[in-house]
Formats: structure tokens, C-alpha cells, sequence
């Protein structure tokens, strides 16, 4: 039933005094007690009595229920005669009981004689019943609502998850025993994040009347919507009606979640803005466990990849399922943002730095990304809309053609194992995979540039790619990028006696001139003095059982000392190297001038 029928029904059977025993029940957080305070409001008005409103959560004992309700009814909106009739009651029984017995348990005693005035007669509402403490048994509780409802001529309202309830026979026990008739809530993901949004407001609404009160102001008007402008705030419902929640606590939670991410990050990008809520919505719900049948963290963060080895390795039997509310999100292929916000919200730190330079990293490359996304559509699209012909696909493989050297190496590895083995896509996927071979040597010789050799940045893949021309290409890259350290320290593992690492195995056989002159040509001070040291000690083959270990290592640094040095005879760095290895009884190099 939903909110609104389930409201309906609820003040017909509150209003019918034939019926004594109503139960409303619903899954945690559906706003089962949100419902019941709404139609509370119109049950007071309309009867000029306040319903007594008890939380059964933990209570043990029908004794500490009693004395909840006692103090709801003294902390309530009761009248002043009430409240000193109760009062009198309290001081004629405390000295009663006293005269009985000084160590009397007086407060015990006033819940028994107490409660059954305090109830007569009246509405008594007891909520969050699955949540009562073990030691309160069934039968107790039981006996305890049914005496209210006929000697105390009680009407009563029980709130509870009859899902979770420990003891199912109870339950039914109540239902054949206790309760004249059952409203089952079973709201929507529309109506959940409305009555949170109102529910909000009632909040704010009740803290503004508080503050007036104590400072003596005049009430503050507040809004009537959440703190999101109407754009951010129809994409969170959104977002939620996608992704199907229906916890208005969890609602709360993403609520306050994703206006914290807008108003930190700050950017006006509405594109951007929607992708933040989205994904901060779907993340979210995963972190607070919401989504007990969507994708894991993990998936989210590797969808629109052809990853190998990772979480796609073995296809998921709810894969389709989640890659369609991916879409509906659109995420179409995740990001660094994506990982940005699934960080922020694991560390629980609430730093933004973090996600901040990831924020500025995807404006940065919007181009880059909505290449990504539109790879991993365009894969999609051609496995499932089976009906398009292969035309449209051409047309859409040309299209991003030009654009797909901004694609990371598992992107353009899956578009091109998808099309190439269909006779009309091959001319075009051979050009994109040769487009972004080219690209991506330019840019691995761009990266080499300078003093220091230094990696460009893409995500690399986590196993063997299927086309070996890519594969290839990158592989070379990755030997080399995890190694761009190189030379420095490679002298410094040698210097101190370290173990040699992978790295250092493949320096041995790879490295070269010019990077060793570039790297001695940019040292100074410790640095400098290290490789030089380093280097004279490959080159003393009579001195050291290296020579064969480091004797290509060493050829470089001689090359690359006489580079130096006949190239700059008189600087200090010429003059220092010159001396350094003269000393050492090397060979002296000859100047350019000399």
C-alpha cells in the first residue's frame, strides 16, 4: 500500500472505535513513524486528545515500558490538570508505600498503580516493536497490549518491521490474538525521498521554533525544498528513483551527502554537477549497504573497461542489471571522479583534497572522458542492439576516430577486439589501433624529454591486452616507465649493497648514453658525487667482480663522461668529471678544443 493509501486507511481505522488494535507495518526506515506523526496532527485536532508515543527500543520489562509511558505523558502536550493530578498521585503514593516499607522500590510500584490512569481511555502508540530488548518476552508484551486495549479501554497503534521480528510465531500470535487490522506501508522510491524532503523541512522548521523561543525572535521563514537548486535537486531524485531506495534514513544520509560534495567542490558545470550526484548517490548507497543486490564499489569503479584479470574476469549474473543503472546514471564509464567520491566517502575523514584535484583533473579532460564514455557505449550498443545495422556502427567507429588517443590502452584494446573481427569494420579499426600506436610513441617520447625521463599519465591495464600490436607498444612503455628512475638509482642500490630488483636487471641491459648524460648533466651536489662514484666503480673491472654484472652500465657512464667532457672541457662539471676519473685511473678523455 503506498504512502498515501496507507495514510488514508490509518486515520479511518484510528476514527472507527470498533477496530482497538491497529498494527502498521514496513521495512526499516520507509517512514512508518513519519506516517503515523502525520496523521497524528489530524487525530489530535480533531479530538482534542494527545496520543501517548512510546519506543519499545530496548526496553526489557513490561515494568520499563510502563515508566516510558509515564514519562511521555508528564514530558508530553497533556493539560496542567493532568499533569497535578498525576503529581498528586506521585506524592499521596510515595508516602503510602513509604509507611509500608522505607526501602519500598517506589518507582516501580508508581509505574503499576500509575500507568492504568495515565492510559485510560486514551491512544497509545508503540513503536519500533521488533526492536525490544530479549528479555521482554512475546507473551508479556502481549498480555500487557491486550489488557490496555479491553480493561483500559485503550485504542492502540503498533508500529513495527514484521520482517525482522526475531520470533515469526509471535507475530502471528499478535495477529490472531491482538490486532483487528494491519496496514502494510510499501512506499515507492518517489514518495520515500518526498516524505524525507518534507521531513527535512519539518526539522529545520521545529529547530528555527526552538531557537526563536529561547533568544525571543521572531521565527525564521525557511524554504520549502532541500538546500539544492532545482536542477541538482530533480537529478538526486532521480538518482534515487534509478537506483530504487526507499530508507528515508539512507535518503537523508545521500541527501546530505551530495550537498556537501556541490557546495564544496563549488563548480557550475551542470554536466559535471549531475555526474557528482549520480555517482555520489549510487557510491553511497553502496557504502551504507542499500543496494543489497547492486554492484560492489569495485564494479562501479571498472565499468566501461575492458579490464582483464580484475572484476569482469568472470561476467556477473546481475552484470546487465547493473550496467543499466550505471547508465541511467550516466556513468557510462567510470572515472578518476568516480573514484574520487568512493574515496572520500570510505576514508570517512571528510577531506576534500583529494577528490578536489580529481574534480579539477576530470574538468580538465572532459575531452578524454566523454571519449571514454562514448568507447564503452558504442561496445555496448553494438553487443545488445542487435537490430542497428552495421552501417551506424561504422559511422560511429569514424566518428571517434579522431578523438581516440584519448583512450587508456585497455579502452582502446577492448573497442578494437570488439569490431575487428567483422570484415566492414576492419580497415577503420586497423587505422584507430595504428592512430593510437603513433599517438601513444610520441607522447612515450615526448615523456622522455628532459634531464630526467618522466611517465605520462593513463591508466595501464592489469593483464595481457588482446591485440599484440597494442600490447606491444605498451608493454615496451611499461618496462621502461617503471623503471624512469633509472640510472640515480641504480648507483645508489650499487653504492650501499643493495639487493638488485627488476628494475635494476633491466637497467643493466637497457639503459643509455644519453640518459646517463642527461641525468649527470642535471646533478648536483650528493646526487652528482653518487653517480660519479658509482660510475668510476663499474668501470674498475681490475678492482671489482662486477664487470660482467655492470659492464654495459659501465660503458655508458664512459660515454657519457666523454661526452660530457669533450663538449664542456673548462665548465666545473667537465673539469670535476675529467678529475674524478683520472684519479681513479681511468683514461683521460680529450677535449673538442684540444
Amino acid at each position: 500500500m503506498s504512502y498515501q493509501d496507507c495514510r488514508t486507511a490509518l486515520t479511518e481505522l484510528i476514527g472507527d472505535e470498533r477496530v482497538r488494535v491497529v498494527a502498521l507495518s514496513g521495512p526499516w526506515g520507509t517512514g512508518k513513524t513519519h506516517l503515523w506523526k502525520d496523521v497524528q496532527k489530524e487525530f489530535s485536532k480533531s479530538s482534542g486528545k494527545q496520543p501517548v508515543s512510546v519506543s519499545l527500543f530496548g526496553v526489557a520489562s513490561v515494568r520499563e515500558l510502563g515508566l516510558r509511558i509515564a514519562q511521555s505523558v508528564l514530558t508530553g502536550q497533556d493539560t496542567q490538570e493532568l499533569r497535578e493530578r498525576v503529581a498528586a498521585s506521585w506524592r499521596w503514593m510515595k508516602d503510602a508505600l513509604k509507611s509500608v516499607h522505607a526501602g519500598f522500590e517506589v518507582l516501580d510500584e508508581l509505574t503499576h498503580l500509575a500507568v492504568p490512569k495515565l492510559l485510560e481511555g486514551r491512544l497509545l502508540v508503540l513503536d519500533d516493536i521488533e526492536r525490544k530488548h530479549s528479555d521482554l518476552h512475546v507473551d508479556e508484551l502481549l498480555g500487557f497490549v491486550d489488557n490496555c486495549a479491553r480493561a483500559l479501554d485503550c485504542r492502540i497503534v503498533l508500529i513495527l518491521n514484521a520482517d525482522r521480528l526475531a520470533d515469526e510465531d509471535a507475530w502471528q500470535q499478535f495477529r490472531e490474538k491482538v490486532i483487528d487490522e494491519e496496514i502494510a506501508l510499501s512506499i515507492t522510491p518517489s514518495e520515500a525521498f518526498m516524505t524525507a524532503a518534507k521531513a527535512s523541512e519539518e526539522k529545520d522548521a521545529e529547530s528555527a521554533a526552538r531557537r526563536s523561543r529561547k533568544s525571543g525572535a521572531e521565527p525564521l521563514v525557511l524554504p520549502q525544498t532541500l538546500a539544492l537548486p532545482a536542477t541538482d535537486l530533480l537529478t538526486l531524485r532521480q538518482a534515487i528513483e534509478h537506483c530504487g531506495i526507499i530508507n528515508i534514513r539512507v535518503i537523508h544520509k545521500l541527501t546530505r551527502l551530495t550537498e556537501t560534495l556541490l557546495g564544496q567542490l563549488m563548480t557550475k558545470d551542470q554536466k559535471l554537477r549531475t555526474r557528482i550526484v549520480g555517482s555520489a548517490v549510487l557510491l553511497g548507497a553502496i557504502d551504507l549497504r542499500a543496494l543489497p543486490h547492486g554492484p560492489s564499489t569495485a564494479y562501479v569503479l571498472a565499468h566501461g573497461r575492458a579490464i582483464v584479470g580484475d572484476v569482469h574476469e568472470v561476467p556477473h549474473s546481475n552484470a546487465p542489471m547493473w550496467n543499466s543503472l550505471l547508465d541511467a546514471l550516466e556513468i557510462h564509464a567510470a572515472s578518476e571522479l568516480e573514484e574520487g567520491i568512493a574515496s572520500y566517502i570510505s576514508s570517512r575523514t571528510r577531506n576534500m583534497d583529494p577528490l578536489r584535484k580529481a574534480l579539477d583533473h576530470y574538468a580538465e579532460n572532459m575531452r578524454r572522458l566523454n571519449t571514454l564514455e562514448d568507447s564503452a557505449r558504442l561496445i555496448r550498443d553494438y553487443q545488445w542492439c542487435v537490430d542497428e545495422p552495421d552501417s551506424a556502427f561504422l559511422s560511429r567507429l569514424q566518428s571517434l576516430k579522431p578523438h581516440v588517443h584519448h583512450l587508456d590502452a585497455e579502452n582502446i584494446d577492448g573497442l578494437v577486439n570488439q569490431f575487428r573481427a567483422q570484415p566492414i569494420f576492419s580497415n577503420v579499426v586497423s587505422e584507430i589501433a595504428k592512430s593510437w600506436i603513433n599517438h601513444f610513441k610520441k607522447e612515450w617520447n615526448t615523456s622522455m624529454d628532459g634531464p630526467v625521463p618522466r611517465p605520462f599519465t593513463m591508466r595501464w591495464p592489469k593483464g595481457t591486452l588482446s591485440d599484440p600490436e597494442i600490447n606491444e607498444a605498451v608493454g615496451e612503455y611499461q618496462r621502461w616507465s617503471q623503471f624512469n628512475h633509472s640510472f640515480r638509482e641504480l648507483c645508489r642500490t650499487a653504492v650501499q649493497g643493495g639487493p638488485l630488483e627488476s628494475r635494476d636487471h633491466y637497467l643493466l641491459n637497457n639503459l643509455s648514453t644519453e640518459q646517463v648524460q642527461r641525468e649527470l648533466q642535471a646533478a648536483q651536489g650528493q646526487d652528482l658525487q653518487l653517480m660519479v662514484t658509482a660510475g668510476i666503480m663499474f668501470c674498475q673491472e681490475s678492482r671489482f667482480l662486477l664487470s660482467e654484472k655492470y659492464g654495459w652500465v659501465a660503458r655508458k657512464f664512459d660515454q657519457a663522461c666523454a661526452g660530457i667532457i669533450s663538449s664542456e672541457p673548462s665548465s666545473r662539471r667537465g673539469r670535476l668529471l675529467q678529475q674524478q676519473r683520472v684519479e681513479a685511473g681511468l683514461a683521460e678523455v680529450e677535449s673538442e678544443t684540444a
